[in-house]
């Protein structure tokens, strides 16, 4: 490594807690269900509870990890209630249900992102930055003792001596219940930040009010609003990392490109905060700002010296703001005609689900997105019209 490489490389401050750790975690649950798993067959073996063995093994499964998972929610929404939250959306196995400004919208998705998920989000009412998130993840943790509980009422009240139905079915559906109530539990960082790490990484004030922008400005995008900049001190932590971005679109938008190159520096230097899925942003308004000035060279090449992943989010437009992008990159590199017309249906198909399309933010990515258009007009005249029409 040269002297420049080693002067501009970053020093990660990351603690253990700030690593993704959700392969472990799920060797650890594999580990755990899979003991529950080894004693309940046992005890099959030896008692004979129930003439289906299959039935026994799945059913006390599903219902402990289905019964736990809604009561933490609504405890959840309730302690939200109380804190001032509302719910922003909730994520069910491709299932979608968006808070628009108090209407509902209901979307099914068969992107893996979504399809190997469950997760339910929060903001805060009237965008206020200053509350504590703390009662939400509290609330969820109640729930769980709420269902250890009504499990082990259930089996002191049907004779355990004895060895009943109910008995057997109550611990067993309490054992499978807790791998949620572990994974709750773990205080280090998963694809999706889990309770008792947001506990952690939203003690102090600063990381409370990056947490309250995270999601206002996702509420925001998802509303078509133009995003909220804030600028803290320093960067390096969990939800910080996160603001960076939507400050960089703030100073894109007002065609403050040099400003905005400096968020995205930053945000690169500190991209081990971010979560896995949005690792990619950086790179992509990075490939953005290469073709902006003309550069495709380089920004070709800033593209194929990405890993796989981040390639492949690049070239996915999961939102908004990485249409444009997508565009030109399916011009310059992919080089197909058919892809290119996929990617300008898809961003028509996104506009036509924004309510709010006079926003800054609506306004800039279509002058954008028409701008990346025009090349593609450039380079295959016969196949796409000078003109797109996105009203």
């Amino acid at each position: 490594m040269d002297e420049d490489q080693k002067k501009n490389k970053k020093t990660d401050n990351r603690k253990l807690i700030d690593y993704n750790c959700s392969w472990g975690t799920m060797l650890l649950l594999i580990l755990y269900i899979g003991a529950i798993f080894f004693i309940q067959r046992e005890v099959f073996t030896k008692q004979r509870v129930l003439s289906n063995q299959f039935a026994f093994y799945l059913l006390s499964l599903l219902l402990g990890v289905v019964i736990v998972t809604v009561l933490h929610n609504i405890c959840k929404i309730i302690g939200a209630y109380i804190g001032g939250y509302k719910i922003l959306y909730f994520n069910c196995f491709g299932l979608r249900i968006e808070n628009h400004e108090n209407k509902l919208k209901v979307k099914f998705s068969l992107s893996l992102d979504y399809l190997l998920t469950t997760s339910l989000r929060f903001v805060s009412k009237d965008e206020k930055e200053e509350r504590n998130p703390l009662p939400i993840f509290l609330s969820g943790f109640a729930g769980d003792l709420l269902f250890i509980g009504i499990c082990l009422l259930i089996f002191f009240l049907n004779n355990p001596q004895k060895g009943t139905l109910l008995s057997y079915y109550s611990i067993y559906v309490l054992l499978y219940g807790l791998s949620v109530t572990l994974y709750e539990l773990l205080p280090v960082r998963q694809d999706e930040a889990n309770d008792m790490y947001n506990i952690i990484r939203t003690h102090n004030e600063e990381d409370r009010i990056a947490y309250n922008l995270y999601y206002i400005n996702i509420s925001r995008e998802m509303n078509g609003k133009d995003p909220i900049r804030h600028d803290f001190e320093n960067y390096e932590s969990f939800y910080r990392s996160q603001i960076l971005y939507f400050n960089y679109l703030d100073k894109l938008y007002d065609n403050k490109l040099e400003e905005g190159l400096n968020y995205i520096k930053t945000l690169s230097e500190v991209e081990g905060y971010v979560p896995d899925n949005d690792k990619f942003l950086s790179s992509v308004e990075l490939i953005y700002l290469r073709y902006l000035v003309g550069d495709e060279a380089e920004a070709d090449k800033l593209f194929l010296a990405l890993k796989g992943d981040s390639k492949s989010s690049c070239l996915k437009e999961n939102r908004l703001s990485v249409y444009r992008t997508s565009l030109l990159l399916h011009l310059y590199v992919i080089k197909d005609k058919q892809k290119i017309q996929i990617v300008i249906n898809n961003f028509k198909k996104l506009l036509y689900t924004i309510d709010n399309m006079d926003s800054k933010r609506v306004v800039e990515e279509k002058k954008r997105f028409l701008e990346s258009y025009q090349k593609v007009h450039q380079a295959y005249p016969e196949d796409f019209k000078e003109t797109l029409n996105l009203d």
